[in-house]
């Protein structure tokens, strides 16, 4: 039995008293309904004592000591049922699951995992969206760690098509007492099909904030008209994910001032607080192209890099698209994920051979 010895606050409803015991692996959380906002571990005051608890699946993990972004949780989570001040109940996630939402599957090597290739994580054309190939090496990695990723680069050197299997395979490089750098290589058939490397872990540090161009005043995601897109492109993940044109045409056609264009996006549900649902919505420059310089042509992914500044949960995403610029073929941009309310999430960039649809 491992016992918790101290908890500073609750974060969601969610706590786990001092005194309680966690035996074969499973806890059963209490609720406490007089802090429905408060927080699980007061990062600013950490102690030896004071652990990340993941839950996956009913399993529960001990982190060890935590970080502010550690601690943060990837879903909302709200109580059903019941009444009193405290009592035992169910918890209820109301955001997506992003390793449920991609069907990514563990194996008994923790390092190895599977990723079915099925429509609902590819493009338009049957290949697999970019955006998830990099959510799928984000939860792999994450997933043989138990650390969050904070940056991620991958590169794509084969196509992936429905239906198939993508073996994912994670190597630590480097494993350190704060950071784990490493390498994943997702292979179909024995060859490989995309490679990344990847930094995972957190550490606590003063100094914050955020820097550079803001998004412009904008309509909220519900009184923008959902993005007006070609009828052979609407298939596949667009059919479960929902993108609103911010700044367009009021058919949904985005449109780009000097480069520069707005979406709305969110998964089934809101946006949970991970890497892998930003790295899904992030993948957006070829839209920012066509928004740019005309929407007969594209800017098909080579690569897709994320760098992770904290994720929120929260129930849009805007992706602010910033074509930086094109020659020799190549069409290079950076997206900036934001908040409704301005709080920076993440910087994913992208280069992309471009050509016509």
């Amino acid at each position: 039995h491992i016992e918790i010895l101290f908890i500073r606050r609750q974060r969601n409803s969610e706590w786990v008293p001092a005194g309680t015991r966690i035996g074969d692996n499973r806890l059963t959380f209490g609720i406490n309904h007089h802090y429905p906002k408060s927080d699980l571990i007061d990062s600013k005051d950490l102690h030896a004592n004071a652990y990340s608890v993941v839950v996956r699946r009913g399993i529960v993990y001990l982190m060890g000591r935590v970080t502010e972004r550690e601690e943060e949780p990837r879903h909302r989570v709200h109580p059903t049922g019941g009444g009193g001040d405290v009592h035992r109940q169910r918890l209820t996630c109301c955001v997506v699951d992003v390793r449920e939402f991609l069907s990514i599957e563990p194996t008994d090597d923790p390092n190895h995992w599977r990723l079915p290739v099925v429509e609902g994580i590819c493009g338009g054309r049957g290949a697999l969206y970019g955006g998830c190939g990099l959510a799928a090496v984000i939860e792999a990695a994450e997933g043989a760690t138990g650390r969050p990723v904070t940056w991620a680069a991958c590169q794509f050197v084969g196509g992936a098509t429905a239906p198939n299997v993508l073996e994912l395979r994670f190597e630590p490089l480097v494993v350190g007492r704060r950071v784990t750098q490493g390498r994943v290589t997702a292979t179909q058939n024995g060859e490989i099909v995309l490679a990344a490397l990847v930094a995972l872990g957190t550490r606590e540090f003063p100094t914050r904030g955020q820097w550079g161009p803001t998004p412009p005043e904008l309509p909220k995601p519900l009184e923008c008209p959902p993005r007006k897109m070609r009828e052979e492109r609407r298939g596949g993940l667009r059919e479960r994910i929902d993108e609103r044109s911010a700044f367009g045409d009021p058919d949904g056609r985005i449109k780009a001032i000097d480069g520069r264009s707005f979406v709305w996006a969110t998964l089934p549900q809101g946006v949970p607080a991970s890497a892998s649902a930003l790295a899904i919505l992030g993948d957006g420059m070829s839209a920012g192209f066509a928004a740019a310089v005309g929407e007969d042509l594209r800017a098909r992914s080579i690569d897709n890099t994320i760098r992770v500044v904290q994720p929120k949960a929260c129930d849009w995403v805007l992706m602010d698209t910033q074509v930086d610029g094109a020659a020799d073929g190549l069409a290079h941009g950076t997206i900036r994920l934001w908040t409704p309310d301005g709080h920076l999430l993440a910087v994913t960039s992208q280069s992309g051979l471009a050509g016509d649809r």
